[in-house]
């Protein structure tokens, strides 16, 4: 290391042509509330010391840097190794206080934040003016907030927009509690230790080590950092960047939150798929690293490129609406509406194979369907999901030759005894006629209910989306239910009530009106009207609704369910 030198935010961030970067390793903006509230804390506690009178020293933590020197006249870069973070986090308290002092009609504050604190007074390239330059995914939004556009323009879901947010709520919630040029005094005032690293500096491995005042790095962004420092050329790696991470990460969801927790998953089910052995959350970037550990540069850009081609199937396991062959995407839907998830890297596998060319779209489709029948058998038999991650792990070896009849043998294979059983005919419809699955899962009775809908092929396609579950005995019984039921109405009710013999779907408007009616009225004021299968049937077939009738539809529909999910 150069030199360690203690000063305060001002000193660091006043100095003109001067521009902190933050590598393309580096993971993007990720303080939350907690961070936040910790930080408002600590300036609020340093503005009461400074008002009065007492000594108000904060120090806030280190910053390590690695200085590019450029030629006399330009910008000198320097580049952030430890603490982007709260460098990036002070200066959007500062964007704000600027925001608010010119919406008071205080021009002069607001024009001494942009000239000394936000941007180069005298930098002439568009580029170099802000005083912080973040990484490509944050660039955007982090220079539409230093442009003075608000909160209310940002449009997009990124938590440099939220921390905006969240302090312009704490300025007006607490805005008895300092006035906006003592608050930045606090912020001038916070003392840093600024850490110069030396040119054969790791800092890498730094970054990988140091665990300042935020949160712990993710296995994503170990992932990243390892593959981009891997590449000796930064022109190389800057290009690899841009190419293939910035867009795998981008294409993983719609805000900042939601792609780094995909993006962690992927890699994750990658690198299971690879093994066919589970790998625990807090393990992923081992095993990466321990995968390309001893290999080329080309060999480790070729296996980037590869993450980000199993990266497209991932994204269209998650948004199946992307998939442009629709049965493909709709077989993907039904699956994702179940919420298990343990299928993915045996997906990810198949879907590679698809891709190119091994694995045709029928045995895609019917591995779909084989995996939707063995996670339905299950639900409605019980069984735990803990050993489904192994399972899926396993099934990864397959060959893509026959893939669809090699996965429906391995799942029917299972005995009776283990915890990855496919439950038998016999064993679904007894429990597809007695689990109370709405009170288990109203999520998946839904599911199950529209699909049983689905199963009768209306000519004309009918809209199920705003359909609603009707309990035909009713959720709550009145005087009349309990005097058609008779004496043991408690434990027929509690016994048949949630179980799919009893439900139905139907709009909402009626639902609110017949909800507790006898089935009777339900059939005249509804039931008859209706353009949903699953409720005319009803309404054809029983005119009573004894603890017999209900028995009898549940077994009609579990008829129906062991044509839709099959066991083979």
């Amino acid at each position: 290391m150069k030199d360690v030198t203690e000063a305060s935010f001002n000193a660091i961030m006043s100095p003109s042509r001067i521009q902190f970067v933050i590598p393309i390793w580096q993971r993007t903006y990720s303080w939350e509330w907690d961070q936040w509230q910790d930080l408002w804390e600590d300036l609020m506690d340093l503005y009461e010391r400074l008002r009065k009178g007492e000594s108000a020293n904060h120090f806030l933590g280190p910053i390590v840097l690695k200085t590019i020197e450029e030629k006399v006249g330009k910008i000198t870069r320097r580049v952030i190794i430890d603490g982007q973070q709260r460098l990036a986090t002070l200066l959007l308290l500062c964007a704000l206080i600027r925001d608010k002092a010119r919406g008071n009609g205080d021009d002069k504050l607001a024009e001494e934040i942009d000239d000394h604190l936000l941007f180069n007074e005298f930098a002439k390239k568009t580029e170099d003016k802000p005083k912080l330059c973040p990484t490509e995914a944050d660039r955007k939004i982090f220079n539409k907030i230093l442009s003075a556009e608000g909160s209310e323009e940002l449009g997009e879901d990124n938590q440099l927009s939220a921390a905006y947010a969240f302090f312009e709520y704490k300025f007006e919630e607490e805005k008895d509690r300092f006035d906006l040029e003592g608050l930045l005094d606090c912020i001038r005032a916070l003392k840093m230790v600024t850490i110069r690293l030396e040119e054969d500096d790791n800092p890498n491995r730094i970054f990988e080590t140091l665990n300042f005042r935020g949160k712990e790095l993710a296995q994503a962004d170990l992932v990243r950092n390892y593959f981009m420092m891997a590449v000796e050329d930064e022109s190389i790696a800057d290009q690899l960047y841009k190419s293939v991470w910035f867009p795998m990460q981008q294409n993983l969801g719609k805000g900042t939150l939601e792609r780094a927790e995909n993006l962690e998953d992927f890699i994750r089910h990658y690198v299971v798929m690879i093994k066919h052995a589970t790998v625990k959350k807090d393990e992923t970037y081992r095993e990466v690293r321990q995968r390309v550990k001893y290999a080329t540069e080309d060999e480790v850009i070729s296996e980037l490129k590869t993450i980000s081609t199993y990266s497209k199937h991932y994204e269209k396991l998650l948004f199946p609406e992307r998939e442009s062959n629709m049965p493909i995407g709709r077989g993907i839907e039904r699956l994702n509406r179940l919420r298990v998830g343990v299928h993915y890297p045996f997906l990810l596998k198949v879907y590679n194979g698809f891709e190119n060319g091994t694995i045709n779209i029928e045995d895609f489709l019917i591995v779909l369907k084989t995996i939707e029948s063995y996670v339905v058998r299950r639900i409605f038999q019980r069984l735990p999901t803990h050993s489904l991650n192994r399972l899926f792990a396993d099934l990864c070896k397959l060959p893509q030759k026959d893939i669809a009849e090699a996965l429906q043998s391995e799942l029917a294979g299972k005995e009776s005894w283990t915890a990855q059983y496919w439950p038998s005919d016999s064993e679904f419809k007894e429990s597809f006629s007695t689990l109370p699955i709405y009170s288990i899962s109203p999520e998946r009775c839904r599911f199950v209910l529209k699909t049983l809908e689905e199963s009768f092929e209306h000519p004309e396609k009918v809209d199920l989306s705003g359909l609603w579950i009707e309990h035909v005995m009713p959720e709550t019984l009145s005087q009349a239910w309990k005097d058609y039921l008779g004496e043991s109405w408690e434990d027929i009710y509690d016994t048949y009530v949630h179980t799919i013999g009893n439900l139905t779907l139907i709009a909402p408007s009626p639902n609110e009106l017949i909800k507790n009616k006898m089935l009777s009225e339900k059939k005249k004021e509804w039931y008859q009207e209706s353009n949903v299968s699953l409720t005319k049937e009803i309404n054809k077939k029983w005119d009573e609704w004894s603890p017999d009738d209900i028995q009898g539809r549940a077994k009609v529909l579990a008829e129906r369910a062991l044509k839709i999910w099959p066991r083979e």
